[in-house]
C-alpha cells in the first residue's frame, strides 16, 4: 500500500499502463489495484483517460503525516 500511495502522492494523473510499468505487474493486475485504492476512496479513476490520481483529502492526509 506504501508504494502505491507514494506513487500516487504526487496528484498527477497516472495511467493504467504507467502503474503496470511502475510495479512490475500486467494491465488486469494495475486496474485491480486501481479499482481497489478507487473503492476505497483513496484515488479517482476517469474511464475516458483510463487514468487515476489520487483523491485530495488523501493528500492532505499524508501531507500531514510527512
Amino acid at each position: 500500500m506504501d508504494d502505491v500511495f507514494e506513487f500516487f502522492k504526487d496528484c498527477n494523473w497516472h495511467s493504467l499502463e504507467e502503474v503496470q510499468t511502475k510495479f512490475g505487474i500486467d494491465v488486469v493486475s494495475a486496474r485491480q489495484i486501481v479499482d481497489f485504492f478507487t473503492a476505497s476512496g483513496f484515488l479517482k479513476f476517469d474511464e475516458e483517460r483510463n487514468s487515476a490520481i489520487m483523491q485530495p483529502k488523501v493528500k492532505q492526509t499524508l501531507k500531514n503525516d510527512d
